[in-house]
């Protein structure tokens, strides 16, 4: 790490670390590393970061003041954003420096991917397509063979992608983004703005005027569902290979739990602009909002909140690295997910008086349990969800010891 910072030496730009604590101007873009660690990127340099999904933001000093639309999350240390006029910024200690790369082109970056840990895509308008094959240190420029701007880059594996953009634009690459090929998908022209592909044959491209379609012939024909949607959709992401979410203009979601075959309308909490949404794994996901605002889920994308509510406490309680709670109270549920009762079972090192509460992921509680003095060591309690609909669960067990309180937090999914 150290001897990559000093390669960028003649490019350091001055940087500073300040905590977060009102609304940016406008958002574009979010990329999870876990469900604790993330990244977010918009206007005037905007680059804000989480190490406790959400709970507090950190704003870096980007050096630029240029409009940042896409980010990508390496590891804990690498991470790069893209923006207008061919701005690249990379990092190679968490955010605390950035450092701006020259990218060879100078026509707006709209999103960049990471195809492996060194190999980088970036693409953006009147059909550019950049290339690195040293974790971001030098660019090249590749022939796209089209003169559409391109807006989403996706990755299968370490050889085949696609990129799609306006007019319908439709790329494919087998070789790692040397070369690309165009592809007539047969849908006229509409703008389109996202991509998600499960593998070589099946995915979904999003755009303009409500537009969700899905293949599974690799793009050769498209369908769409019953579902009918009426403004701009920015983004799509799919948690697993039937959960999947589009977002748009005027607060618009949609979620798919079938591949792609049919779409329901999710409320998100507001009508403002839907930028870009990420899930980390198959429940936990955050959007921003081009007002810089966030949403977030914990149940796959079936609801939404305004603020972490009571999700949050519990990546806190996961992350965080000076905080005993984990250390002190260690516990699981079996099975998970479950249908319709699981045992909760954890590990108490001292005599206390204990409470185990269950809430639903509003933060809502639902029951209590267990209320009573424990001797240390292992418990199990019983939790029966038969008269209770299908969703994330939250199991707190709440220790109070020697005038102070412990909790573990276990998320529980329950499917019907």
């Amino acid at each position: 790490m150290t001897g990559k910072i000093l390669k960028y030496s003649l490019l350091l730009v001055i940087t500073g670390i300040m905590s977060y604590s009102q609304k940016v101007n406008t958002l574009y873009n979010i990329d999870l590393l876990t469900s604790s660690v993330a990244m977010l990127v918009g206007s005037n340099g905007s680059i804000l970061r989480t190490d406790n999904g959400g709970l507090s933001w950190f704003g870096y000093n980007s050096g630029s003041n240029g409009t940042l639309y896409s980010n990508i999350i390496i590891d804990e240390y690498n991470a790069a954003a893209v923006g207008e006029n061919g701005l690249v910024l990379v990092t190679t200690n968490g955010g605390k420096i950035w450092v701006n790369i020259n990218s060879n082109v100078t026509t707006d970056l709209i999103d960049i991917t990471a195809i492996d840990h060194f190999n980088w895509i970036a693409c953006g308008d009147s059909g550019t397509i950049i290339k690195s094959l040293n974790e971001g240190l030098t660019w090249q420029k590749i022939n796209s063979h089209v003169t559409e701007n391109l807006k989403c880059v996706v990755f299968i594996n370490s050889f085949e992608g696609f990129i799609v953009g306006d007019n319908s634009a439709f790329l494919h690459t087998m070789d790692c983004g040397s070369t690309w090929s165009a592809i007539d998908i047969g849908i006229g022209t509409v703008n389109l703005s996202g991509i998600a592909m499960l593998n070589s044959t099946d995915g979904t491209i999003t755009g303009e005027s409500g537009l969700l379609l899905t293949t599974r012939d690799g793009g050769e024909t498209w369908f769409t569902g019953t579902q009918v949607f009426n403004y701009n959709f920015n983004d799509i992401t799919f948690s697993s290979s039937n959960t999947g979410v589009a977002v748009g203009n005027n607060g618009q979601a949609a979620r798919t739990t079938d591949g792609g075959i049919t779409w329901n309308a999710v409320i998100t909490g507001s009508n403002v602009n839907k930028m870009s949404v990420e899930f980390a794994n198959e429940y936990s996901g955050i959007l921003v909002n081009h007002d810089g605002t966030t949403n977030y889920t914990y149940d796959g994308g079936s609801t939404w909140s305004e603020s972490p509510i009571f999700g949050i406490e519990i990546d806190k309680a996961i992350s965080s690295g000076n905080n005993d709670i984990e250390q002190i109270i260690t516990g699981q549920n079996y099975p998970n997910p479950f249908n319709p009762a699981t045992n909760i079972s954890y590990t108490l090192p001292f005599s206390a008086e204990v409470t185990v509460k269950i809430f639903d992921i509003t933060g809502k509680e639902i029951s209590i349990i267990a209320k009573e003095y424990q001797a240390g060591g292992v418990h199990s309690v019983r939790f029966d969800g038969s008269g209770l609909s299908s969703g994330m669960y939250i199991c707190s067990v709440t220790a109070s010891y020697n005038g102070q309180k412990f909790s573990k937090y276990i998320k529980m999914m329950l499917t019907k």
